[in-house]
């Protein structure tokens, strides 16, 4: 099974996931049977946990969000079950590094309580790492990591002051660590997420000086990190994201003009990005994401047929990752919510029927994701709101009893 782990990350790193994929299967096969037939060798168990990590990490990256989070699942089992059977270090780390897939995979699906629960796992165990060996530099990295996920989540729960605190703790750590080994390239990377994270809370919390701040320490780390290698696309991708925060901050301030070149650069670097690496999903998804923002900014300035391009634009894509990715539920939802803002495009320029159609659209697939999950309540939310916007339509319509 050796030489079928090292073809598949041969395909990895060729691009060829669906072989890398068949490859980590078949290595999960045999390490299943030798697991029943030798069930008490830690050195098979451990193995095994990393097999179904691989699994679960190709499941992610062709967006098989279910089977990623089963993957993860069994990562987590066996790693657990190992860690109690020998209370080692290395397995404790390998315990914490699948609490931390099981949190970044439930986050991706929009689990948020589930991801906080593996998040918090992941920090303790970590914590607990870096305080028994404060020399191993891994450990206080993986900390700051832990530090910088639990910030994220609190903030995407609206806990604003607890995120603050985590996305501190991250940043401090982080920055002692590039104190301490500036010339280690993933080291100067973090702290710049880090400024990035800060920047968000900040303008959350409306403390706009605070915001700019961090986001003009992360740009001048990322521009940095692009001009040393620009052939690693995450500086760049990353440089991008801070253009949207920055243009997102502006726009909260209600400086639009400034807005709109911030979201211009964001859709530059992302058609770039997107550009010269087209089967990239998280290119294709974030550069769909700056034309929405495009197009919300000139709806709020007014330029009602410019937004139009923007919001075409980005249904479009998100047509196009939902086709090609039907099971993962995120792309439906985007492409429900481009198709209601589409349609309110459509209403403002008074073109009612195609601005119907969008609309009937966005609920026709809220509802099916409703349906999915029953118990989602920003679902149900986002649903409601499809019917008021094809009720405002049909209203002005004069469609009254419809």
């Amino acid at each position: 099974y050796a030489s079928q782990n090292l073809m598949g990350e041969i395909q990895i790193a060729s691009g060829d996931l669906n072989s890398a994929l068949k490859n980590f299967e078949s290595t999960l096969f045999i390490l299943e049977g030798l697991t029943k037939m030798i069930p008490k060798s830690s050195y098979i168990a451990a193995d095994l946990a990393v097999a179904y990590e691989r699994v679960g990490s190709i499941y992610y990256r062709i967006r098989r969000l279910d089977d990623a989070l089963k993957g993860y699942t069994e990562f987590n089992k066996v790693a657990q079950e190992l860690f109690v059977t020998e209370p080692k270090d290395n397995y404790k780390d390998t315990l914490a590094r699948s609490n931390s897939r099981l949190g970044e995979i439930n986050e991706e699906l929009g689990h948020l309580e589930d991801a906080f629960v593996f998040f918090k796992k992941y920090s303790k165990l970590n914590e607990e790492l870096n305080l028994k060996y404060p020399h191993v530099i891994s450990y206080k990295h993986g900390l700051a990591i832990s530090y910088s996920n639990l910030g994220r989540i609190y903030d995407e729960m609206g806990q604003y002051e607890m995120a603050l605190k985590f996305h501190k703790d991250g940043n401090n750590l982080a920055e002692e660590i590039y104190m301490s080994y500036p010339h280690v390239i993933k080291y100067k990377h973090n702290l710049a997420i880090t400024f990035i994270n800060l920047a968000g809370i900040y303008k959350n919390i409306e403390s706009v000086d605070n915001a700019f701040k961090f986001y003009d320490k992360a740009v001048v780390l990322l521009n940095e990190l692009h001009e040393t290698d620009p052939q690693d696309l995450s500086y760049k991708h990353d440089l991008a994201i801070s253009f949207l925060n920055s243009g997102l901050t502006y726009e909260k301030t209600n400086q639009l003009e400034i807005a709109l070149i911030f979201y211009l650069g964001f859709n530059k670097l992302m058609g770039e990005l997107y550009n010269t690496n087209p089967n990239d999903i998280s290119f294709k998804k974030d550069l769909a994401k700056s034309f929405s923002r495009l197009g919300g900014i000139n709806i709020m300035s007014g330029q009602f047929d410019e937004a139009l391009k923007f919001y075409i634009d980005e249904k479009k894509l998100f047509e196009e990752l939902n086709k090609s990715y039907p099971q993962d539920v995120t792309f439906k939802k985007n492409l429900a919510i481009s198709a209601l803002a589409l349609g309110w495009n459509y209403q403002l320029l008074g073109l009612l029927e195609d601005a119907l159609i969008c609309d009937k659209e966005g609920s026709t697939l809220f509802e099916e994701l409703h349906t999915a999950f029953p118990n989602d309540s920003l679902l149900k939310k986002s649903l409601a709101t499809s019917y008021i916007r094809s009720a405002s339509v049909l209203n002005q319509n004069h469609n009254i009893y419809s």
